[in-house]
């Protein structure tokens, strides 16, 4: 449990603080990060409660976050 992991997928930060230099694709970023949890919850809620309208209305949030993360990750 002592283990550091400092360095566990450096390539993966490499460009980071080049793909967000402007605030509003932080902050377009950060609602589609909302909208995936948000759908991803609505779609579980709706299997377990057997509601086929939360299911529709949390695939339309999956499919809208992941729409904007695209977007904002294109640039």
């Amino acid at each position: 449990m002592s283990k550091r992991l400092f360095n566990l997928h450096p390539s993966q930060w490499r460009g980071e603080h080049h793909a967000h230099r402007q605030p509003a694709e932080l902050a377009l970023l950060l609602l589609a990060v909302a909208l995936v949890v948000l759908g991803a919850l609505l779609v579980l809620s709706g299997v377990f409660g057997m509601d086929l309208s939360q299911i529709a209305v949390g695939v339309i949030a999956l499919i809208a976050g992941l729409g904007l993360q695209r977007h904002g990750y294109r640039r």
